[in-house]
């Protein structure tokens, strides 16, 4: 009956919870109960909606009711209660920062700089890198927001099953205070994420309002550039200094280049030394591209005043475009090496760093290595703000490049602007196709392949093969004016060179990739363990047939007979295999080897003639003369009688039967007739017959004599005449029929 009791108690208590869950009073949100009072916490039976007391708490109440609260806790009677109170008031402590640090003031207004009538190329750069900065703070919040709204989720989850739990739990339960100090953490931790929630929202909605502001600045300042409103304008002297810059910086790295010396690596000063001089070409290499990105900013300036200037009418526009098409490619590349640089140089940096620690907390002869150390750490240092400053400058750059040709299009105007901007867009397309064919697809022996250097290696091989192709054709017309397309050394030479040339296509294809041929033997040790395994048939196919063409045992046209009992014509002779064609039109690929290995009879290897014997029978008494003329005759009126005075046909007695007399008629056959058997004896064996016929020649059937010597049943049914002795029966003949009793 207990059991029952406790059974509805905690069924009751969870619909209850359920209920009050559905009835609105906690929110969807942070867990807040929207009741008109508060009470304050009594842990000892905590109710669901106990929160409520903090959440209504003004700023003077809050510290006051947080120390209540761990007050309480503190003197509960649970001893592992110390070790999550600690936890408890970092929570608690975090709820009531959010309403300590400063709120955004979204309710102000949002303060950018104010509208100018004309702006210059400076002025409309440094709002473009405020407006670069406002998006990336709104990005940031707005990633902030999505990993607390996971994290809103996932306490509100936590909490409902705590609450559950700790209604159907006891007092007496020993598992109600564990669940009482996870519901408080987790009530504390949910009500500050949704606080910071709430005051990350305030301040993505500032943010996109000023980003909205200040990209509508953007636009009308780039439609109201004016070189009047520039006090330092791109002037001739100004690029000249910096092609100046530009040079002298090339022949500091070039002098660089050719001082470097050779550094014992092996010691940790000699390293240290090498990483140094490294570091200095790195950074020279920087600040050569942060010089020529200057360049490239001065130059698209000057055009872009050109442009807006009333003098515009002498400009060159073919020089402009030529000139963005080049500087597009310069920070195409510089884009790529300044990220390449940044790894490069954190890592050196980091290296360093370790190094230099390691000096210091040795003795004082490591004096050398931490001072190289440090220099490194300084010259780490100037790279990477170079690298900032080469990548703010490509992004400066690449939207004046882009103003510059909008300009410049919208300056040339009618037809010209068309041509021009199909002209450009043409040029953009094949450069992005040629950089998508050099992207890398995989790697072979640290060999980047792309799908250009797949391209290239198939068209080597088609080129071969072409090659092929008109070499065997100019070989098969030699051999047909000689009389014999697949006969004599030309086919030999026809396929042991197509063989050739596609395995040379094929090496010469590899190394227009890069793939080093002469690590082939590694493949080569590989291919011959795969031979011993899986491809040892393969490898023996493809010898059998090398040994077949150079042995000219075997040739296209060949009418054969293997040792399985196939026979047919040889039509074709592949690496691998051979297809004979049979009389019944039916292909059989026959693997090389069973050529080589097996027993094979070529009817037709050296000598295209061949003799063939068709047996027959007549009856004895039968003249052999008449025989012998009948049948002869009938062989002449076979078309595939050879027609030989050395090899003529023949009529052959070549023994006595059980009821005839056997013959032979042996007859040489034409070439065509030797590769139709089947039809060969069928067409024989109708003449003859037809010449027997005719000559009245009897063709015998199996006779045999049967004696008996008693059958009571047979005496009785013939009656008194069977027991009367034939006369012409002898006395012994008589006992063997009816022996003696």
């Amino acid at each position: 009956m207990t059991c029952v009791f406790r059974f509805i108690k905690e069924r009751l208590g969870a619909l209850f919870l359920l209920l009050f869950l559905l009835s609105g009073n906690v929110g969807a949100e942070n867990g807040e109960i929207n009741l008109t009072a508060a009470e304050a916490p009594k842990l000892q039976n905590l109710a669901t909606d106990w929160w409520q007391y903090f959440d209504q708490a003004t700023e003077k109440e809050r510290p006051k009711r947080v120390q209540e609260l761990l007050t309480q806790l503190r003197q509960l009677p649970y001893p592992s209660a110390d070790n999550k109170i600690p936890d408890i008031e970092q929570a608690l402590k975090k709820w009531e920062n959010t309403f300590i640090a400063p709120q955004p003031a979204s309710d102000k207004q949002v303060q950018i700089p104010p509208q100018q009538e004309q702006y210059s190329i400076p002025a409309m750069l440094e709002l473009n890198d405020r407006l670069q900065t406002k998006n990336n703070d709104l990005r940031n919040h707005r990633d902030q927001a999505r990993q607390l709204d996971q994290s809103l989720s996932k306490l509100q989850a936590e909490l409902k099953i705590l609450k559950i739990d700790y209604l159907q739990s006891t007092q007496a339960s020993p598992d109600r205070y564990p669940i009482l100090l996870d519901w408080i953490y987790t009530q504390a931790r949910l009500a500050a994420s949704a606080r910071e929630r709430t005051l990350t929202q305030k301040s993505i909605n500032k943010l996109a309002e000023e980003s909205s502001l200040l990209r509508n600045q953007f636009q009308y300042a780039q439609d109201h550039l004016s070189p009047q409103a520039d006090p330092e304008p791109a002037t001739p002297e100004k690029l000249a200094a910096a092609k100046d810059q530009t040079g002298k910086l090339q022949t500091d790295l070039e002098k660089l280049g050719l001082e470097t010396t050779s550094f014992d690596t092996t010691t940790d000063e000699g390293n240290a030394q090498s990483r140094l001089n490294a570091q200095q070409k790195l950074l020279l290499t920087t600040q050569l591209t942060n010089a020529q990105l200057q360049e490239i900013n001065l130059q698209s300036s000057s055009w872009l005043y050109a442009i807006l200037s009333p003098e515009r009418e002498n400009l060159d526009y073919k020089q402009i475009r030529d000139f963005i098409r080049d500087a597009r490619d310069l920070i195409s590349q510089f884009s790529k090496e300044a990220e390449q640089w940044r790894v490069q140089t954190a890592d050196e940096r980091s290296t360093a760093n370790v190094a230099m620690l390691n000096a210091m907390e040795q003795d004082a002869d490591q004096e050398q290595l931490l001072q190289l150390s440090e220099q490194r750490v300084n010259l780490a240092d100037d790279t990477l703000a170079i690298i900032t400053k080469v990548q703010r400058s490509i992004t400066d750059n690449t939207l004046l490049l882009d103003i510059l040709r909008s300009k410049s299009l919208r300056a040339q105007g009618g037809a010209r602007a068309a041509v021009s901007a199909v002209t450009d867009t043409a040029g953009e397309v094949v450069e992005f196709s040629l950089d998508s064919l050099r992207k890398p697809l995989f790697e072979i022996n640290e060999t980047p392949i792309t799908t250009l250097s797949i391209a290239r290696f198939l068209g080597i091989l088609l080129i071969a093969w072409v090659i092929s192709r008109i070499m065997r054709g100019t070989f098969r017309r030699i051999a047909r004016a000689q009389g014999g397309e697949n006969a004599g050394p030309l086919f030999v030479i026809r396929r042991v060179l197509h063989y050739t040339i596609i395995i040379i296509g094929f090496m010469i294809g590899l190394s227009s990739i890069g793939v080093d041929v002469s690590k082939f033997a590694l493949i080569a040790t590989a291919l011959s363990i795969g031979i011993g395994f899986g491809l040892q048939n393969i490898i023996n196919n493809f010898v059998s047939g090398i040994i077949l063409l150079f042995e000219k045992s075997l040739k296209i046209g060949d009418f054969v007979e293997l040792e399985s009992g196939v026979t047919g014509e040889v039509h074709e002779m592949r690496v691998r295999s051979t297809v004979i064609i049979t009389n019944d039109n039916v292909d059989i690929v026959v693997p090389n080897s069973e050529f080589v290995s097996g027993r094979v009879v070529n009817w037709t290897m050296t000598d295209t003639s061949r003799r063939t014997r068709i047996p027959f029978g007549v009856a004895y008494g039968t003249d052999k003369e008449v025989v012998r003329r009948a049948v002869l005759d009938a062989a002449l009126k076979v078309p595939y009688t050879l027609k030989d005075p050395k090899r003529k046909p023949q009529v052959w007695l070549v023994g006595f039967g059980d009821s005839a007399l056997n013959f032979e008629l042996v007859v040489w056959l034409t070439p065509d007739a030797v590769k139709r058997p089947g039809a060969v004896n069928a067409h024989y064996c109708w003449e003859i017959e037809t010449a027997l016929k005719l000559n009245n020649i009897e063709i015998p059937f199996p006779q045999q004599d049967l004696h008996i010597r008693t059958a009571p049943a047979l005496i009785s049914l013939l009656g008194e005449a069977a027991k009367e002795p034939d006369p012409a029966i002898s006395k012994a003949e008589q006992r063997m029929v009816d022996p003696p009793k």
